[in-house]
């Protein structure tokens, strides 16, 4: 059984007037059946199609049927499994749909810039996407219920968590327009939670050559390397300790239009621009950070200076062998560098520019550290 679609006449307007059957080729002769334009919608068409968009989606539901038999049966040799790979891709990622969220939506969406690194990055994501769309075999109105599916296959590829939000960010995005074409409810896939995500995350961890998440840098550390590190790399991470700052907007601070400075009950209090924030307001992606000790004095003459710059990360490997230093690492102790120096958690959320105390608490504070208050005797 499979769908046909015949042209019938030419209309006035030139255009072709076709309409749509379905083939029984059970038998030695193929019987074809009309489909009523009203039931159109039921199949995945439209009577709006033109005839070549019609024959492409007629391609695609016959390809699907194919496998879903070939699934069933179990009987796909391996002479063929080249072919089966392409029939895979061909109906799960129809090219005529493909060039359409291209064009129409996703480089839009995501990545304005063609020249710039982030829309390289961005097409490795979507050829990640489109590879794992082709393997798995979920139809995209079934990507929330068939979820684990779609986890299982990034816990065998080792991909990170954090990668794998992205993906799976690229994938509703396709799915949501893919359904709206051919008529299907759609919801979106949430990222995976719980054992799912911790499952995902161990065996990402096993990969032998997986860089993992950054370790802490404290002050005592970095002190320990300066005599081995050039002035300026080591300006950019004492930033990163005392300031807490991402390496972007380190780096940032070169532009002066970036942070200000201003004053509050004889403080100065250090405001940075966080291009992070794209979803809020310019006025209010500015972070403040009160300098309330000498080591954050000393940063305001760095940044004056201008003295600073991002050290490559085969530097920081050399100088701390065993441990996993990147220009992060200042940042990640900044939580429990200020709770020691009597700074409140509320107050530290702020500085670091999160939007809630729990991603402060969750991601940055150190719980193999211990900390308590002894009772009074």
């Amino acid at each position: 059984m499979s769908y046909q679609v015949s042209k019938v006449r030419l209309r006035p307007d030139g255009t072709i007037y076709w309409r749509l059957f379905w083939v029984d080729r059970s038998g030695n002769d193929r019987k074809y059946t009309a489909i009523s334009v009203k039931d159109y919608k039921l199949h995945s068409f439209s009577e709006l199609m033109s005839f070549d968009e019609a024959r492409a989606r007629q391609k695609e539901l016959n390809l699907k049927s194919q496998i879903k038999k070939q699934d069933e049966k179990k009987k796909v040799a391996a002479s063929k499994r080249l072919n089966q790979l392409s029939k895979l891709k061909s109906a799960f990622l129809p090219e005529t749909e493909i060039t359409e969220f291209e064009d129409r939506i996703l480089f839009k969406k995501f990545s304005r810039n063609t020249e710039s690194l982030k829309y390289r990055r961005f097409l490795s994501h979507w050829y990640y996407v489109q590879k794992m769309i082709a393997e798995v075999k979920v139809d995209p109105s079934d990507y929330h219920e068939e979820c684990h599916i779609f986890y299982q296959y990034f816990e065998q590829q080792q991909t990170s968590p954090e990668y794998v939000s992205k993906l799976i960010r690229i994938l509703n995005a396709w799915g949501y327009f893919y359904c709206r074409k051919t008529n299907k409810p759609f919801l979106p896939m949430s990222n995976p939670r719980g054992r799912d995500k911790q499952r995902i995350a161990d065996k990402y961890a096993s990969k032998p050559d997986t860089r993992g998440e950054a370790d802490r840098l404290t002050p005592e550390m970095l002190e320990s390397t300066k005599s081995k590190l050039l002035d300026y790399n080591y300006n950019f991470l004492y930033l990163t300790c005392w300031l807490g700052l991402r390496p972007q907007e380190c780096e940032a601070l070169k532009d002066q239009t970036k942070w200000r400075l201003e004053s509050q009950d004889g403080v100065q209090v250090l405001w940075i621009y966080q291009s992070k924030l794209m979803s809020v307001p310019a006025k209010k992606r500015y972070k403040p950070i009160p300098l309330l000790f000498p080591q954050q004095i000393k940063c305001l003459e760095i940044i004056k200076e201008g003295n600073f710059k991002r050290p490559l990360n085969k530097t920081l490997k050399h100088l701390f062998p065993g441990k996993r230093i990147r220009n992060y690492s200042g940042r990640k102790n900044f939580v429990d560098l200020l709770l020691n120096l009597g700074q409140k958690p509320e107050d530290i959320s702020i500085m670091l520019g999160h939007s809630s105390i729990e991603t402060t608490w969750q991601f940055y504070k150190d719980k193999q550290q211990v900390r308590f208050t002894k009772p009074a005797a």
